[in-house]
Order: structure tokens, then sequence, then C-alpha cells
């Protein structure tokens, strides 16, 4: 056994015993391979939600049709199997062009239970996200299951299995009251790195929705522009249960030190407060 695996086993021991909080001491890559099967969520209004996960279904890359399947390169089947294997809940960070839409596609159609799909992405790429559902899964969804969104006073509509919103329109009150009554439980989120400024208001209303969700898709070739702190956003919505303690992160992740301008001063004895 190689220390990968020692420490694996370990990391995964404490995590179901929640003895320690391991992201003081492991990293990224290692804590985000720790299985789970309920993750406990605060919502919006304050309340706690726990998201069950062990009753699910076995999913399989064979559930996808075969006219999908046969178009796939052997790379974009990894990903999709990646995807099932991590329930769904899982940043697809594969470089740009090789078929990040593909995947995420794939995927949610595996998961088609639990439709209807909330997809957020730039305003560039909304038409490109209706084009891909409908070549990709000719035939299962029809051009009127899909809905654009282009307008702030919009309804969003029943009958839609895919809708696609902007993040500057998600920002729009009646938008987001509309995504808020739906409860989507399968969101994807194209080019996350949108959401990397805690401040923004496309964070501030979009990461609850997501962290809500039972089916969180990331995509982004760039989900850590030029920082760590950068990615915790992301991290905290995709697994709470681990990253919900952003000067704890800092401390791991970001060499956090007492500055003149925030005078933040991290010691890694003292315990904080969970922000989730």
């Amino acid at each position: 056994m190689n220390q990968y695996h020692i420490i694996y086993d370990v990391l995964k021991k404490e995590m179901l015993a929640r003895i320690i909080n391991p992201i003081t001491r492991y990293p990224i890559e290692t804590v985000l391979k720790v299985p789970f099967n309920k993750l406990k969520i605060e919502t919006e209004n304050g309340k706690r939600k726990t998201i069950d996960y062990s009753t699910d279904t076995k999913k399989s890359i064979d559930d996808l049709p075969i006219s999908f399947l046969k178009n796939l390169y052997e790379y974009q089947k990894e990903g999709i199997k990646f995807g099932i294997n991590n329930k769904a809940r899982c940043i697809i960070a594969d470089e740009m062009g090789v078929g990040k839409t593909v995947q995420a596609i794939g995927i949610s159609y595996i998961y088609r239970s639990e439709w209807p799909v909330l997809i957020l992405c730039p305003s560039s790429l909304k038409y490109n996200w209706e084009d891909e559902i409908l070549k990709w899964l000719k035939g299962k969804i029809k051009s009127e299951d899909v809905q654009v969104v282009n307008k702030g006073k919009e309804k969003l509509l029943k009958r839609a299995k895919y809708v696609i919103v902007s993040y500057d329109l998600s920002r729009s009150p009646k938008i987001k009251e509309e995504i808020k009554n739906r409860h989507f439980q399968f969101v994807i989120a194209d080019e996350t790195h949108f959401l990397k400024n805690p401040k923004a208001d496309r964070t501030i209303v979009n990461l609850p929705i997501i962290r809500q969700s039972k089916r969180v898709l990331f995509l982004s070739g760039t989900p850590i522009l030029s920082k760590p702190e950068e990615c915790y956003n992301i991290l905290s919505a995709l697994r709470p249960d681990m990253f919900n303690n952003f000067v704890t992160y800092g401390a791991r992740y970001c060499d956090a030190k007492k500055s003149i301008l925030n005078y933040l001063y991290i010691d890694p004895y003292i315990k904080y407060k969970s922000y989730y």
C-alpha cells in the first residue's frame, strides 16, 4: 500500500467519524475522493436540509442512447463515468474545446428522472447550449422542451426539461423568484469561474440555489484563475461537509497571514464558527 492509499484510508475513517476538519491536513484532490451518502446543507432561509444519496438507484453510462454513446470519445466516456461515480456532484475541468458540454448533457440525461435541469452560463453561450442539447438528444428532446430565458420578467415554462439562464439574468428579481420556486434538483453551472467573487451579485444569488440542488455539475477550463481562494466558493457549494470555513481553508491552501489591510491572523488551534 502506497502513501496515497494510507492517507486516503485514514481520511475516510476520520471523515466518517467526523473527528477532524480534513482540509487542515490533506490536499484538495485527496479530500474530494472521500465518499458521501448524505450532505447537510443550510438553505437560503437559514434552515437545515439533508440531501440523501443512500437511496439512489445504480446508474450506468449504458443508460445513454446508443446514438449518443457511439459518438463519444473515450475520454468523454471517462468524464461521464466520473460524474456518475460522484453522484453527479462534481467539477469537470477539461480544457476548452474537448467536450465539457457534451459530458454534462450525457450525465444529465442519465439522471433524467430528476429533470428539469437548470443551466447557468454566460449570455454568449445560451444558444450554444440549446443547439448542443437538441443535437445530442435528438429524438429524446424537442425544441419546446428547451427554454432559453431572454428577458428579466420571463416566466419559466413548466413543460421545459432544460431551462437555460445567463448569470446576468439570474439576478433579476422575477427570474430569481421563479428559479427558487422550481426547486431544481439538477444544476449545471458553465464557466464556473464566473462565481469566484463572493461579493458579486451573481455569486450571492446563484450559490445558494446550486448548493441546495442534489445534482451539481461545475464546468470550467480554468476553475482557479490565479489564486486558490478563487476556488473556495465552488468547493463550498460542492462539498459543504468539508469546505465550510473560509478561514480554515485560507490557512491550509492560501498561506493566509496577518496583513495591514485586514489584520487577519490564522491560528490553527483556534476553532472558528462554520459559515454553513
